[in-house]
């Protein structure tokens, strides 16, 4: 079955355009077992979402697309990268030096997929090319692609990149766009939307449209099942551990000091 590992809903502000509920929906209606939401600089439905693929019984796999300059989906696959993947947004919105290099010394528990050549080089000379891998879109330049695979070594990811649900949505898209930079529609650079091309298929015609490099399905099959295991658990609460150089716990502690 083709892995979704990169869908954008509402939350990717300006451009778009499902709501996290249609998103699942029409996703579980095509039959996918599992769903990727990977909404720019931002996890602002994860718990939404979490609750939605539990109601459409879809494996949800947590991540987010990070841009700044260049641009890279970055998925979870433990705690750790859950918490690191919280650590880069926060800084991608607080520090005005920020720079996606900084994914280096984050990467543990993420797997980082980018088109970014330049990029994905820089982390693997850092950090090494586990869990790295370049991205190939249905409108990449395949050959390119390939190409760049076999220079660096790095493995080809297959990536929907999905941000409308109908080809007819591109329109709405668009709108999205134009009201985000706050210009008139016939203003708006071409470069500035996204192909027309990143609407929901079928897995089959997603698995035709990347029957050039197999390979790169194999590997985001791979990336799906290892990101699908690992399970956030929300409404829990999680307290501090408050260190004490006594013999008692902090409840007990806690508990001592409360009633004397």
């Amino acid at each position: 079955m083709f892995p979704l590992l990169t869908a954008h809903s509402y939350y990717s502000f300006g451009k778009g355009v499902p709501s996290l509920r249609a998103l699942c929906e029409a996703v579980r209606a095509q039959g996918y077992p599992s769903l990727a939401v990977t909404d720019i600089n931002g996890i602002y439905g994860l718990v939404w979402f979490l609750e939605l693929c539990r109601e459409y019984s879809l494996k949800p796999i947590i991540g987010a697309e990070i841009q700044h300059n260049e641009r890279a989906k970055v998925l979870v696959y433990n705690r750790s990268g859950y918490s690191n993947l919280c650590r880069i947004i926060s800084a991608r919105h607080l520090e005005e030096d920020f720079s996606l290099a900084q994914l280096a010394s984050q990467r543990e528990g993420l797997i980082v997929i980018s088109d970014s050549i330049v990029l994905i080089e820089k982390l693997a000379q850092s950090g090494g090319p586990e869990n790295l891998f370049i991205e190939l879109r249905p409108w990449s330049n395949f050959s390119e692609a390939i190409r760049q695979s076999q220079r660096t070594g790095i493995p080809l990811a297959a990536s929907p990149d999905i941000y409308f649900l109908r080809p007819e949505d591109f329109k709405l898209h668009q709108l999205l766009v134009a009201i985000h930079e706050n210009a008139a529609l016939s203003r708006v650079p071409e470069n500035r939307f996204v192909s027309p091309q990143a609407f929901l298929k079928s897995p089959p015609e997603f698995e035709r449209e990347f029957s050039a490099c197999p390979q790169a399905l194999t590997n985001a099959r791979l990336i799906a099942e290892t990101c699908a295991a690992f399970q956030l658990h929300v409404g829990v609460t999680i307290f501090p551990t408050y260190l004490t150089n006594q013999t008692k716990t902090s409840a007990e502690l806690l508990r001592d000091l409360c009633y004397p």
